[in-house]
Protein backbone atom coordinates (compact mmCIF):
# COMPACT_ATOMS: atom_id res chain seq x y z
CA UNK A 1 0.00 0.00 0.00
CA UNK A 2 2.82 2.42 0.78
CA UNK A 3 4.12 2.44 -2.82
CA UNK A 4 0.58 3.16 -4.03
CA UNK A 5 0.23 6.06 -1.60
CA UNK A 6 3.58 7.46 -2.65
CA UNK A 7 2.61 7.21 -6.31
CA UNK A 8 -0.74 8.96 -5.77
CA UNK A 9 -1.08 11.24 -2.77
CA UNK A 10 2.68 11.47 -2.39
CA UNK A 11 2.99 12.71 -5.97
CA UNK A 12 0.73 15.70 -5.40
CA UNK A 13 2.49 19.08 -5.44
CA UNK A 14 2.91 20.86 -2.08
CA UNK A 15 -0.07 22.90 -0.94
CA UNK A 16 0.13 26.62 -0.41
CA UNK A 17 0.83 27.48 3.22
CA UNK A 18 -2.18 29.82 3.27
CA UNK A 19 -5.55 29.61 1.50
CA UNK A 20 -6.06 31.80 -1.53
CA UNK A 21 -7.38 35.27 -0.75
CA UNK A 22 -10.79 35.88 -2.33
CA UNK A 23 -11.33 39.51 -1.38
CA UNK A 24 -12.91 40.69 -4.63
CA UNK A 25 -14.99 37.55 -5.08
CA UNK A 26 -16.63 38.04 -1.69
CA UNK A 27 -18.27 41.30 -2.78
CA UNK A 28 -21.51 40.95 -4.74
CA UNK A 29 -24.23 43.45 -5.56
CA UNK A 30 -27.45 42.88 -3.63
CA UNK A 31 -30.70 44.30 -4.98
CA UNK A 32 -31.12 47.89 -3.79
CA UNK A 33 -34.15 48.64 -1.63
CA UNK A 34 -36.90 49.65 -1.72
CA UNK A 35 -37.91 47.68 -4.79
CA UNK A 36 -40.90 45.86 -6.26
CA UNK A 37 -40.39 42.85 -8.53
CA UNK A 38 -42.92 40.67 -10.36
CA UNK A 39 -42.08 37.43 -12.13
CA UNK A 40 -44.42 35.21 -14.13
CA UNK A 41 -44.35 31.63 -15.27
CA UNK A 42 -46.48 29.43 -17.51
CA UNK A 43 -48.95 27.37 -15.50
CA UNK A 44 -52.64 26.51 -15.44
CA UNK A 45 -52.54 26.15 -11.65
CA UNK A 46 -53.79 29.35 -9.97
CA UNK A 47 -51.04 29.61 -7.40
CA UNK A 48 -48.31 32.13 -6.73
CA UNK A 49 -45.99 33.25 -3.98
CA UNK A 50 -45.54 36.56 -2.19
CA UNK A 51 -42.13 37.32 -0.71
CA UNK A 52 -40.74 40.27 1.19
CA UNK A 53 -37.01 40.59 1.85
CA UNK A 54 -35.28 43.01 4.19
CA UNK A 55 -31.55 43.23 3.58
CA UNK A 56 -29.25 42.79 6.61
CA UNK A 57 -25.52 42.84 7.19
CA UNK A 58 -25.27 39.08 6.78
CA UNK A 59 -23.36 36.38 8.63
CA UNK A 60 -19.72 36.72 7.64
CA UNK A 61 -17.82 38.45 10.45
CA UNK A 62 -21.13 39.28 12.10
CA UNK A 63 -22.21 36.11 13.88
CA UNK A 64 -23.36 37.65 17.15
CA UNK A 65 -25.84 39.96 15.40
CA UNK A 66 -26.90 37.19 13.05
CA UNK A 67 -27.87 34.95 15.98
CA UNK A 68 -30.16 37.71 17.20
CA UNK A 69 -31.61 38.09 13.72
CA UNK A 70 -32.48 34.40 13.82
CA UNK A 71 -34.60 35.07 16.88
CA UNK A 72 -36.11 38.20 15.30
CA UNK A 73 -37.02 36.08 12.27
CA UNK A 74 -38.77 33.56 14.53
CA UNK A 75 -40.79 36.31 16.22
CA UNK A 76 -41.77 37.82 12.87
CA UNK A 77 -42.71 34.37 11.59
CA UNK A 78 -45.02 33.75 14.54
CA UNK A 79 -46.82 37.05 13.93
CA UNK A 80 -47.02 36.35 10.20
CA UNK A 81 -48.56 32.91 10.63
CA UNK A 82 -51.13 34.18 13.11
CA UNK A 83 -52.13 37.20 11.01
CA UNK A 84 -52.30 35.52 7.60
CA UNK A 85 -54.20 32.50 8.82
CA UNK A 86 -56.67 34.79 10.55
CA UNK A 87 -57.19 36.88 7.40
CA UNK A 88 -56.98 34.25 4.69
CA UNK A 89 -57.62 30.93 6.39
CA UNK A 90 -55.67 27.95 7.64
CA UNK A 91 -54.86 26.76 4.11
CA UNK A 92 -52.11 29.38 3.93
CA UNK A 93 -48.78 28.41 5.46
CA UNK A 94 -46.52 31.48 5.63
CA UNK A 95 -42.99 31.29 6.94
CA UNK A 96 -40.22 33.68 7.86
CA UNK A 97 -36.62 33.61 9.01
CA UNK A 98 -33.14 35.04 8.70
CA UNK A 99 -30.49 33.93 6.23
CA UNK A 100 -26.92 34.97 5.59
CA UNK A 101 -23.77 33.94 3.76
CA UNK A 102 -20.55 33.13 5.61
CA UNK A 103 -18.64 33.31 2.31
CA UNK A 104 -19.85 36.66 0.90
CA UNK A 105 -19.55 40.07 2.53
CA UNK A 106 -22.73 41.81 3.69
CA UNK A 107 -25.11 39.32 2.12
CA UNK A 108 -27.98 38.56 4.44
CA UNK A 109 -31.69 39.12 4.77
CA UNK A 110 -34.83 38.54 6.79
CA UNK A 111 -37.52 36.99 4.64
CA UNK A 112 -41.26 36.51 4.89
CA UNK A 113 -43.16 34.53 2.29
CA UNK A 114 -46.38 32.68 1.61
CA UNK A 115 -47.89 30.70 -1.22
CA UNK A 116 -51.33 31.98 -2.20
CA UNK A 117 -53.88 32.58 -4.91
CA UNK A 118 -52.74 35.20 -7.46
CA UNK A 119 -55.53 37.56 -6.39
CA UNK A 120 -54.33 37.37 -2.76
CA UNK A 121 -50.65 38.13 -3.34
CA UNK A 122 -50.94 41.90 -2.86
CA UNK A 123 -52.81 41.38 0.40
CA UNK A 124 -50.11 38.97 1.54
CA UNK A 125 -47.40 41.54 0.75
CA UNK A 126 -49.31 44.27 2.56
CA UNK A 127 -49.73 42.06 5.61
CA UNK A 128 -45.99 41.37 5.69
CA UNK A 129 -45.15 45.07 5.35
CA UNK A 130 -47.63 46.11 8.02
CA UNK A 131 -46.40 43.51 10.50
CA UNK A 132 -42.77 44.45 9.87
CA UNK A 133 -43.55 48.16 10.29
CA UNK A 134 -45.31 47.47 13.58
CA UNK A 135 -42.44 45.32 14.81
CA UNK A 136 -39.95 48.04 13.84
CA UNK A 137 -41.86 50.85 15.55
CA UNK A 138 -43.39 49.12 18.58
CA UNK A 139 -40.99 46.23 19.12
CA UNK A 140 -41.55 42.67 20.27
CA UNK A 141 -42.75 41.60 23.71
CA UNK A 142 -40.93 39.67 26.42
CA UNK A 143 -43.37 36.78 25.89
CA UNK A 144 -42.57 36.65 22.16
CA UNK A 145 -38.85 36.57 22.91
CA UNK A 146 -39.34 33.74 25.39
CA UNK A 147 -41.44 31.73 22.92
CA UNK A 148 -38.80 32.17 20.21
CA UNK A 149 -35.80 31.42 22.43
CA UNK A 150 -36.99 28.29 24.22
CA UNK A 151 -37.30 26.02 21.17
CA UNK A 152 -34.09 27.45 19.73
CA UNK A 153 -32.17 26.62 22.91
CA UNK A 154 -33.66 23.13 22.82
CA UNK A 155 -32.44 22.65 19.25
CA UNK A 156 -28.97 23.89 20.20
CA UNK A 157 -28.76 21.42 23.07
CA UNK A 158 -29.82 18.62 20.76
CA UNK A 159 -27.19 19.58 18.17
CA UNK A 160 -24.42 18.98 20.73
CA UNK A 161 -25.25 15.27 20.51
CA UNK A 162 -25.34 15.31 16.71
CA UNK A 163 -22.17 14.30 14.88
CA UNK A 164 -23.17 16.22 11.76
CA UNK A 165 -23.10 19.51 13.70
CA UNK A 166 -19.54 18.94 14.88
CA UNK A 167 -18.31 17.64 11.52
CA UNK A 168 -20.10 19.99 9.12
CA UNK A 169 -20.46 23.19 11.13
CA UNK A 170 -17.54 23.28 13.55
CA UNK A 171 -14.73 21.08 12.25
CA UNK A 172 -15.13 21.29 8.48
CA UNK A 173 -13.40 24.68 8.12
CA UNK A 174 -11.71 25.19 11.47
CA UNK A 175 -8.23 24.68 9.96
CA UNK A 176 -8.62 27.75 7.75
CA UNK A 177 -10.87 29.58 10.20
CA UNK A 178 -9.83 28.68 13.78
CA UNK A 179 -12.35 31.17 15.19
CA UNK A 180 -15.04 28.58 14.51
CA UNK A 181 -13.90 26.65 17.58
CA UNK A 182 -14.32 29.64 19.89
CA UNK A 183 -17.64 30.54 18.27
CA UNK A 184 -18.90 27.01 18.91
CA UNK A 185 -17.77 27.14 22.53
CA UNK A 186 -19.68 30.36 23.16
CA UNK A 187 -22.72 29.66 20.99
CA UNK A 188 -25.25 28.50 23.58
CA UNK A 189 -24.26 31.11 26.17
CA UNK A 190 -24.57 33.84 23.55
CA UNK A 191 -28.09 32.77 22.63
CA UNK A 192 -29.07 32.65 26.31
CA UNK A 193 -27.79 36.23 26.74
CA UNK A 194 -30.06 37.69 24.02
CA UNK A 195 -32.16 40.57 25.33
CA UNK A 196 -35.42 42.12 24.21
CA UNK A 197 -33.62 45.44 23.75
CA UNK A 198 -31.25 43.83 21.22
CA UNK A 199 -34.12 42.27 19.28
CA UNK A 200 -36.09 45.50 19.12
CA UNK A 201 -33.00 47.44 18.07
CA UNK A 202 -32.51 45.09 15.11
CA UNK A 203 -36.20 45.30 14.18
CA UNK A 204 -35.97 49.09 14.12
CA UNK A 205 -32.74 48.92 12.11
CA UNK A 206 -33.82 46.50 9.39
CA UNK A 207 -37.60 45.96 9.19
CA UNK A 208 -38.43 49.29 7.59
CA UNK A 209 -40.33 50.07 4.42
CA UNK A 210 -37.25 51.74 2.93
CA UNK A 211 -35.35 48.46 3.30
CA UNK A 212 -38.03 46.16 1.84
CA UNK A 213 -37.90 44.28 -1.46
CA UNK A 214 -41.37 43.08 -2.49
CA UNK A 215 -41.57 40.11 -4.85
CA UNK A 216 -44.51 38.32 -6.43
CA UNK A 217 -44.29 35.20 -8.57
CA UNK A 218 -47.49 34.15 -10.32
CA UNK A 219 -48.88 32.50 -13.47
CA UNK A 220 -48.64 34.63 -16.60
CA UNK A 221 -52.35 34.20 -17.38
Amino acid sequence: MIPDLLATFGALPPRESKPQELTAERNVQFQNAPAVKTFTYESKIPQGIATTIWKTSGLRGNLQEFRRMNILGEIFGDRLREEIREKLGASYSPNAGASGSDALNNVGYIIGQSIGKPEDLELLLKTMRDLADKLATEGATADELDRALKPTLGQLEKSLRDNSYWLNTVMSQCQSDPKRLDLARGRDADYRSITLKEINSLAKKYLTGENAILITIKPAN
